[in-house]
C-alpha cells in the first residue's frame, strides 16, 4: 500500500513538471510572428533546457514554434513569497538583457516575453526587434 502511494505521488509530480514545461497555462498573447525553419527547430531546443535553479526561484524556457513566441518564465520556489519587484523598474534592464542574448532571433521575427509567476507576478511586454534599437 506504501509502495503505491510513493508511485503514485512520484508520477503525479512528474506530470506536473511535465505540465510547466508543455506551454499548457501561459497567460494569452496576442503576438504571431513568422520565422525560418531552421530558427524554429534551433528554438525548440530551449524547450529541453534543464530548469535553471537561481536564488528564489527558478527558471525555464517555452518556446511556441506556431507563433515564434519565446517565453521565458521566472517561478518562485515558495508559494508563500511574492515577487517584490515593481514592473517598470525592472522591463529595462530585461529588455537590455534579451535583446544582447537573443538579437539575431528577434532580428528574424521571434516574439520574447518574461513571465514572473507567483504571487506579485506579471508579464513583460513582448520584445520584438524594433524594441532593440
Amino acid at each position: 500500500m506504501m509502495y503505491r502511494l510513493k508511485v503514485g505521488l512520484i508520477c503525479l509530480l512528474l506530470l506536473a513538471g511535465c505540465k510547466a514545461k508543455s506551454g499548457a497555462g501561459l497567460p494569452p498573447s496576442e503576438f504571431e510572428g513568422k520565422v525560418p525553419n531552421e530558427v524554429n527547430q534551433r528554438l525548440l531546443e530551449l524547450n529541453y533546457v534543464p530548469t535553471k535553479s537561481m536564488r528564489g526561484s527558478t527558471g525555464y524556457y517555452f518556446y511556441d514554434d506556431r507563433r515564434a513566441l519565446l517565453t521565458v518564465t521566472h517561478r518562485l520556489r515558495s508559494s508563500s513569497w511574492t515577487w517584490t519587484m515593481n514592473k517598470s523598474d525592472i522591463e529595462p534592464s530585461i529588455r537590455a538583457d534579451m535583446c544582447e542574448r537573443f538579437s539575431d532571433e528577434l532580428a528574424l521575427g521571434v516574439g520574447i516575453r518574461n513571465w514572473f509567476v507567483g504571487s506579485g507576478g506579471f508579464v513583460t511586454k513582448t520584445l520584438v526587434a524594433e524594441d532593440c534599437q
